[in-house]
């Protein structure tokens, strides 16, 4: 987008004093910018500032990135609002960056890139629309182009040593009417030298903290962790050693620094771990090593050290060959080896007595501390003057689980300072660090004529094997869960929902609550030719697992029926003679005696809209007839309600089944809906004083509603309104699943 390009001439142009001014003070302020910060960034972001307005109406500072990209770090103008304007031409002006590595931008047009290329500042005097338009690339970058109003600018790389690392953009407007002369494109140039002299700077600089932090890192780490570190050569000498590993062998740092090992250990140590660093140095790693050492300074007391040796490989001095190094990390732990020797010292005397008793028993004085403590210091292991010196519980608390002991104190100091019983379950700490389960109860003994509060006797007993029952029971019925609500996912899958031609549907399910068990209700719709599609809804009694297995196995069954029979009644008859079949099948593991299976089928025609109807145990279905006529609102469409005269007794009650069901037809009309849903709709209870049922009036009353409103098209919102009055009249909470299914013609 140019008219012309100027390189720098031969000899300085001329400008007037005023203008030469003017140029001077800006690359005396800008010199101070570079040369006060190391942070590039903020570095250049303050050049750019003090560009505008008084030099550029808009600044922008581009940084080459990877495969000679560049990348925009920052954009500065007169007017802030413009800012994104600038950025989004640059988006659409700026090289694909598609195969960067293939296609280098080394052919870029005019602008940024073309000024990396010839290394020096380029001056655009006047933009022409003309020129302007040929160079866009859309409507969006004309319009663009037109709205930021560029007059002419400056692009100056920023150049160190020869490369380019960079470029400064400044660009006058018509919100100023000036226009860029040979003159500031000299001023250009030497700023963007300037700021690429600081940039480079300022790398270097972060080159070397980079470099020189890990090292100093490492220094810290070494003098102040609290294990000691030594390096040693392959001559077995102390080339670098922590002050913690000096304070192991008794002696300073610098004492230890080109001595040998051999030398600065007593000759038993040594022995000991001579074969360990030949071992080493042979190239083998060795963790975990347990040996002892006397210490010169710390009286002849021997230590225990716990230590792991690593194979190092280091260059040596003036490089090129690598040579064997030993790195040692040791920690001191004398005096945990000292308290295990005493632990396992007095575990051994009470051990084949703890292990067998499983009742505590304590008396305490009227606050709280113990007077008969033998039991309870047998048990918890923990010393005499820890147990009797508290009061108000606090010796009890002390042994209970950290994830209780908040809880228990709080139950003590109540029991205590009001003088009731307290009967409580903790896990209680055994001498072995082992936590049990406890009953604890403790009973104030009162004067019987003051009734002042004279002792406290207290007893607690292993519950440990009930508590482990009680997990195990219910990780199982957790794991029942889970297995049991992966299987009603299963049966609740549904076809897509134009999954049928000249059909539509679509189906909702609403457990009753988030503790429920998993129930038995389900949905299905599937076709039984090439015309007629069967919906079902469907409740097996019974929860969990078992109700979940039953359920699958039923869905899966009608299936074949409806298939093989055809009309929806038949198919139903058949499947209670399979249910009541199952009953007499050893280890079938069928319907126990009392349960039973409610279904709703509706068979539906695509072609002439001819519906059959069966119903064992289940809520009719309801047809929502269209009866908008002219003059008619939008809102009357759906005004009248028909309740299917199906009827039935629930699966696997009765054996002659047929001889009490009903069965119906009918015909859905174009925008005529069908409605199927479990009993859980009309069984919503409101618990207040009439503790009234939603009832088959509630149901009709919201499918009404529901289906005029402004979302009257959508069955999917027809169904969630059905539901949410339901919820709505029971107080937010349904006491049972609901499943609900409409279907309905496909319109022309």
């Amino acid at each position: 987008m140019e008219t012309d390009h100027r390189k720098l001439p031969p000899e300085t142009p001329r400008i007037g004093n005023a203008d030469a001014t003017r140029h001077l003070a800006l690359l005396a302020e800008a010199s101070l910018f570079l040369a006060e910060s190391l942070d590039y960034g903020a570095t250049l972001q303050n050049v750019a500032q003090l560009a505008v307005p008084g030099f550029a109406d808009y600044c922008a500072v581009d940084i080459v990135g990877s495969h000679g990209h560049l990348n925009r770090l920052t954009v500065v103008h007169a007017r802030p609002e413009k800012e994104s304007l600038v950025y989004r031409l640059w988006q659409l002006s700026a090289p694909s960056r598609a195969n960067d590595a293939a296609n280098p931008p080394e052919t870029a047009g005019d602008g940024p890139y073309k000024a990396l290329r010839l290394g020096e500042a380029l001056l655009i005097e006047a933009v022409s629309d003309e020129a302007a338009r040929r160079r866009t690339v859309s409507e969006e970058h004309w319009r663009i182009f037109k709205a930021l109003d560029l007059r002419s600018y400056i692009v100056a790389p920023m150049m160190v040593r020869g490369v380019a690392i960079g470029t400064l953009s400044f660009v006058t407007t018509g919100d100023s009417e000036r226009r860029f002369a040979e003159a500031d494109r000299v001023l250009a140039q030497e700023l963007a030298l300037r700021a690429g002299a600081a940039v480079d700077n300022a790398r270097r600089f972060q080159d070397e903290q980079r470099r020189a932090e890990p090292a100093a890192l490492l220094e810290l780490v070494l003098a102040t962790m609290p294990a000691g570190f030594v390096l040693l050569d392959p001559l077995l000498r102390y080339v670098r050693i922590n002050p913690m590993f000096a304070a192991m062998n008794g002696r300073s740092v610098e004492a230890h620094l080109g001595r040998s090992v051999e030398e600065m250990v007593e000759p038993e140590h040594w022995r000991e771990i001579e074969p360990i660093l030949r071992r080493v140095l042979a190239g083998e790693t060795v963790l975990d090593q347990e040996t002892t050492s006397m210490a010169h300074e710390i009286g002849g007391e021997r230590q225990c050290l716990l230590r792991s040796f690593y194979p190092v490989r280091l260059l040596a001095e003036g490089g090129g060959v690598e040579l064997p190094h030993i790195g040692i990390i040791s920690i001191n732990i004398t005096e945990r080896k000292q308290a295990e020797t005493r632990r396992r010292a007095g575990n051994a005397r009470y051990r084949s007595l703890i292990s067998a008793t499983t009742q505590l028993i304590w008396t305490t004085t009227a606050d709280g501390q113990l007077t008969d403590w033998h039991d309870w210091r047998m048990y918890t292991g923990l010393p005499v003057p820890e147990i009797t010196g508290d009061r108000e519980g606090r010796w009890l608390v002390q042994a209970v689980h950290p994830e209780e002991r908040a809880a228990a104190s709080a139950v003590c100091e109540r029991s205590f300072a009001a003088g009731k019983i307290f009967d409580s379950e903790w896990r209680l700490r055994r001498f072995d660090g082992e936590y049990l389960h406890f009953a604890l109860r403790s009973v104030p003994v009162r004067d019987e004529i003051t009734g002042r509060i004279l002792e406290w006797i207290g007893a607690g007993t292993n519950i440990t094997e009930r508590k482990e029952a009680e997990a195990a029971r219910d990780a199982m019925l957790a794991r029942e869960t889970r297995i049991a609500r992966t299987l009603q996912r299963a049966m609740l899958l549904r076809p897509p929902l134009d999954a049928f031609a000249g059909l539509r549907f679509d189906t909702l399910y609403q457990p009753a609550w988030d503790e429920a068990l998993v129930g038995g209700d389900f949905y299905d719709a599937f076709p039984i030719d090439q015309d007629r599609v069967a919906f079902v809804v469907g409740d097996v009694s019974g929860k969990g697992l078992e109700a979940a297995a039953h359920t699958a196995e039923i869905k899966y069954t009608l299936r074949t029926f409806l298939r093989e029979e055809m009309e929806p009644d038949r198919a139903l008859a058949r499947l209670n003679t399979f249910l009541r079949d199952m009953e007499k099948w050893p280890g079938a593991g069928g319907m126990e005696s009392g349960n039973f299976v409610a279904l709703s089928v509706a068979v539906l025609s695509a072609e002439t809209g001819e519906a059959l109807f069966a119903v064992a145990g289940m809520e009719p279905p309801l047809l929502i007839r269209r009866t908008q006529s002219e003059g008619e609102s939008a809102m009357e469409r759906y005004a009248r309600i028909e309740t299917v005269p199906a009827a039935g007794l629930p699966l696997g009650v009765i054996s002659d089944w047929e001889s009490e069901r009903t069965t119906a037809q009918a015909i859905l009309r174009k925008e005529d809906l069908l409605l199927l849903c479990t009993d859980g709709l009309s069984e919503a209870r409101r618990y207040d004083a009439k503790m009234d049922f939603f009832g088959q009036e509630g149901v009709i009353s919201a499918v009404l509603a529901a289906t005029q409103s402004r979302e009257k098209e959508n069955l999917k919102h027809i169904g969630e309104e059905i539901i949410r009055s339901a919820k709505s009249f029971a107080g937010g909470r349904l006491q049972d699943d609901v499943c609900v299914l409409l279907a309905c013609l496909a319109p022309l």
